[in-house]
């Protein structure tokens, strides 16, 4: 009799406890925990049924929560991004509004970047309004190909217009590579005026950006 208490403590009793103590702590939200009844009888395949919805549920609250922190930090990176269009249209606009675009040439080069900036603006946007309900946390690429010279020409040319009345001189190295590329234009202006403004911002005294 004592013989088979011990069994039955031992094989049903003692896992059916475990078990017990397991639904208590998933049901608090901890995951990290290991069963430790390895038996092949039934109650041993009934213990690792529920280990595996244990390492299942863990994974999927993982995966979940590294979703949701690259959401956030997508849609903190685009609101960042917001600010060096705006930034640039202010500065045109109030170069118009002093008058620094004096004859037909300038003035229509400033509408133009002002114009560029303002659809950046409105991709953005509408990037920001994507993400807000994004569930992969990925960026969408539109890659199509490219000659880097047109391509970096069009997007250092509105950086140089804007630094023309500011104590910040742009250097840009020419001829610029003109090879075949497979890029995403609207992602590659967004990392290069990023770079450009944090140049700016960090540059310190007798501020030189040099370009190559």
């Amino acid at each position: 009799l004592i013989l088979i208490i011990r069994l039955i403590t031992k094989r049903i009793l003692h896992p059916l406890q475990e078990l017990s103590q397991a639904t208590e702590k998933v049901a608090r939200g901890n995951l990290d925990f290991e069963l430790k009844h390895k038996a092949r009888d039934e109650i041993g395949q009934f213990v690792e049924a529920f280990d595996l919805m244990r390492l299942r549920l863990k994974a999927s609250l993982e995966k979940q929560a590294a979703y949701e922190s690259s959401r956030k930090q997508l849609i903190a990176n685009v609101s960042h991004d917001i600010a060096t269009p705006v930034a640039i249209i202010k500065g045109y606009v109030e170069g118009l509004e002093d008058g620094v675009a004096r004859d037909e040439q300038r003035f229509q080069r400033y509408l133009q970047v002002i114009k560029n900036k303002t659809e950046q603006l409105d991709r953005l946007t509408e990037d920001l309004a994507q993400y807000s309900r994004l569930e992969t946390g990925r960026l969408e690429i539109k890659k199509e190909q490219v000659d880097s010279r047109t391509l970096f020409e069009e997007i250092l040319s509105a950086s140089e217009t804007a630094f023309e009345n500011t104590s910040v001189q742009l250097f840009v190295n020419r001829p610029l590579p003109a090879v075949l590329l497979q890029a995403d234009k609207n992602r590659i202006e967004q990392v290069m005026d990023n770079l450009i403004q944090n140049a700016q911002r960090y540059c310190g005294e007798n501020p030189m950006i040099q370009v190559e």
